[in-house]
């Protein structure tokens, strides 16, 4: 897969609303949702990135997350 997609859900929501959105794309894309423990997505941040870095998801976001 070269392409991906990340899910942040809302609040009260869940990883698994990323699956609605799978039929957007094609099978070039590998949708992730995302569940964080911040209160919001902009105070996660941090969570983003060490998910980012430390779950095999490197192969697709090493140029952007530092």
């Amino acid at each position: 897969m070269k392409n991906a997609v990340i899910y942040v859900h809302g609040k009260g929501g869940n990883t698994e609303e990323a699956n609605r959105y799978k039929q957007f794309f094609d099978d070039s894309f590998e949708i992730i949702g995302f569940d964080y423990k911040s209160l919001n997505p902009w105070d996660a941040k941090i969570e983003f990135i060490n998910y980012l870095r430390n779950n095999n998801n490197n192969k697709y976001f090493k140029k952007w997350v530092c």
